[in-house]
């Protein structure tokens, strides 16, 4: 049976950006030194264009390939979710290992340099629920 024939919404959760190093020990590195909470999330951040060089070599032939599903009517029900929107802020060109949650509490995302947090995990599933339609 054709993906497109199966009453699914599918969606594809696209890798976070990778820090390279471990924001926990960084920013209790920074910490003593700067002088709020906002040079530490500058201090956690990866500039966007490097998470985009970064990821673009994955995401694009997906991207590809589900446009011209899409377009051809093969695939409706599909979308994908880039978890940049979710840790990257594109008019400052940076994506942060470190930023205010939804109710401004500081937040790390990362507990290393691959791996989210469980509240980096938990934004992830509640745009993922989102993206289903679910309350």
């Amino acid at each position: 049976k054709a993906l497109s024939d199966l009453e699914l919404d599918v969606v594809f959760v696209l890798s976070p950006h990778l820090n390279g190093w471990n924001p926990v020990e960084r920013a209790q590195r920074l910490a003593w030194r700067l002088r709020d909470a906002g040079s530490l999330y500058e201090a956690l951040a990866v500039p966007l264009d490097r998470v985009e060089a970064w990821a673009s070599p994955f995401e694009a032939p997906l991207k590809e390939a589900l446009r011209a599903a899409q377009t051809s009517g093969q695939l409706t029900r599909v979308q994908l979710l880039t978890t940049r929107a979710l840790f990257c802020d594109s008019a400052r060109e940076l994506c942060f290992g470190a930023s205010p949650d939804e109710h401004g509490a500081p937040t790390l995302w990362f507990t290393d340099d691959h791996h989210l947090s469980q509240k980096g995990a938990q934004r992830v599933t509640r745009a993922l629920f989102k993206a289903l339609g679910a309350p």
